[in-house]
């Protein structure tokens, strides 16, 4: 080869390498300090955010911030929301940084969850961030999340500046729910079925059902049944025992705002180591409400039972005079009596919106828990 055409070969080799360099340094991925924060406004004031506000689905959410670093929704007149829930949101679009501008063609938005939150069907939420004055310091139409099988790829949205057409392909992650009880604490309180001990449901001042039991781990019986009526099976009777296991609410009310009318449910509740919790339930509009209170009777407390004496059966007759274990969930005076002050603390002046399921413990009727006893000669029931 001539010193001309290896010249030439020579030049050509080399801008096909610096061209190779280039397009690898274009396609690699940028590092977190190279790519452009999203919301620079917002970045630059997370400290001051104090209105975070949801709209989508039809509805709307605001979290608020009150008395410096208390939250709360105002969806549920003003209670609490976790400080931890809200910093995920705040911090989560703060630390959102561009990665691709996608279609900016709103016939597209749709592919990508972006399109306008208002429009019918949209499942986009429209984000945004206040200060305590009311200024806005980002707004952000939040869509799907980025579906990526790639080895590296890190957690990405696809989101769109309020206002503006251009969609992008964000770097982060928020964790956003138009539900309500997302963002407050929904568990109040979860009482043993084991130490309820008698359950009275009234309706106009009148004992409607009457339930008790004298063991502990006895089966909950029917204390006031009617005449010509049979006694309800276990399978009907049991579930009443738990109506204070697992109560968690759906929504919230202040009890200011809630009028609860005569035909409401009032059921009391009495522990074999003295708390008594006092529950009323009422179907109002189209929601399930219940206001708990509880107290402590040390009056009634009822004593661990001793073990029967056993004769002539081969069974040891100084059984009863052994001493009682108490139970593993027994509580002591004291210990139940701080137990009645901390859940009043918390349910105290709030309506809950509750479950059907629970709301039908709470509410049952003697009506629902009785079946007619059949007398010679009646014909069978239809069916």
């Amino acid at each position: 080869m001539n010193p001309r055409r290896l010249g030439i070969f020579a030049l050509v080799t080399l801008v096909v390498i610096v061209g190779a360099i280039f397009a690898a340094k274009h396609r690699a991925p940028q590092t977190t300090q190279q790519k452009a924060v999203f919301l620079p406004g917002l970045r630059d004031h997370v400290n001051d955010v104090a209105i975070v506000q949801l709209e989508g689905k039809g509805h709307t959410l605001t979290l608020e911030r009150r008395d410096g670093a208390h939250w709360t929704l105002k969806q549920a007149d003003g209670y609490a929301v976790p400080l931890d829930h809200v910093r995920k949101v705040i911090v989560g679009a703060a630390e959102l940084r561009a990665l691709d501008p996608k279609t900016s063609n709103p016939e597209l938005y749709s592919r990508l969850g972006v399109e306008d939150p208002a429009a019918h069907g949209a499942n986009s939420v429209l984000l945004t961030f206040e200060d305590a004055a009311g200024k806005s310091l980002a707004a952000l139409i939040v869509g799907q999340t980025r579906k990526s099988s790639a080895p590296g790829d890190q957690p990405g949205l696809y989101v769109r500046h309020a206002g503006e057409a251009q969609a992008w392909l964000v770097e982060g992650q928020i964790d956003l729910s138009m539900e309500a009880s997302h963002w407050f604490d929904r568990d109040l309180f979860s009482i043993p079925d084991e130490r309820v001990r008698d359950i009275t449901i009234s309706r106009g001042g009148q004992v409607d059902v009457h339930l008790q039991r004298a063991h502990r781990h006895d089966d909950i019986t029917l204390m006031n049944l009617p005449d010509g009526k049979s006694m309800p099976s276990a399978v009907v009777l049991s579930p009443l025992g738990t109506e204070l296991e697992d109560v968690f609410a759906d929504n919230v009310r202040k009890s200011d705002n809630v009028r609860f009318t005569d035909a409401a449910a009032h059921t009391t509740v009495r522990t074999f180591d003295g708390l008594v919790a006092e529950i009323t339930a009422e179907k109002i509009g189209d929601e399930l409400l219940a206001a708990f209170a509880f107290s402590y009777d040390a009056a009634g407390v009822v004593p661990e039972d001793k073990p029967e004496k056993m004769t002539g059966d081969g069974k040891d007759a100084a059984a009863a005079d052994a001493p009682v274990a108490a139970p593993a969930d027994a509580q002591k005076p004291a210990d139940v009596e701080k137990e009645a002050h901390d859940l009043n603390a918390k349910v105290s002046g709030w309506v809950y919106v509750i479950p059907r399921f629970k709301f039908d413990l709470f509410t049952k009727s003697m009506d629902t828990l009785l079946r007619t006893v059949p007398k010679p000669g009646d014909a069978p029931p239809p069916g």
